[in-house]
């Protein structure tokens, strides 16, 4: 069958279509002829009115009110993110933040490897009090980033904090 060369509905160009249907020469101009529509919803927390990708609005989530308890993990004490978790994994939370906190530090404190880093406390979590704070847990004065071999020599004691930090 033979396409005939059109014009474009938006931009007037000719175009020779590759459908039947085809009326436009691009997708811009068909994404131009057709926005698409963005329906809203209401933020479940303040009822201000979002797109309906999300859930929460942009000052809710600021303020950590679509989180649990209405609190930022920053603002947690130690007990509410150990509650009832005496397994293994009770600190992952706690880590994940620790990571989020030290992210623009992309290389070994100590040798510079960038491969793969892992984020040390110098004060281990369990040697914190139960009322302290996340915020001073994962406070960066409190953390090293390390490759693996030399986060074991850190935690194995042959090497201190203090000869990390002269690197």
């Amino acid at each position: 069958m033979i396409m005939n060369i059109l014009h474009c509905l938006v931009c007037k160009k000719e175009f020779k279509p590759s459908k039947l249907t085809q009326k436009y020469c691009s997708h811009s101009c068909a994404n131009i002829a057709h926005p698409k529509r963005c329906k809203t919803k209401q933020c479940k927390i303040c009822k201000t009115k979002i797109e309906s990708s999300y859930t929460f609005c942009d000052q809710c989530i600021t303020e950590g009110k679509h989180l649990r308890n209405g609190k930022k993990i920053e603002n947690k004490t130690l007990a509410e993110m150990t509650y009832n978790k005496n397994d293994a994994n009770r600190y992952c939370a706690i880590r994940g933040n620790a990571r989020l906190v030290v992210k623009y530090i992309t290389k070994c404190q100590k040798c510079n490897y960038s491969l793969h880093t892992e984020v040390c406390h110098i004060k281990p979590i369990n040697e914190f009090d139960m009322n302290t704070k996340i915020s001073e847990i994962n406070n960066p004065d409190n953390l090293l980033v390390l490759c693996r071999n030399h986060h074991w020599e850190f935690d194995n004691g042959f090497l201190t904090a203090e000869e990390i930090k002269k690197h």
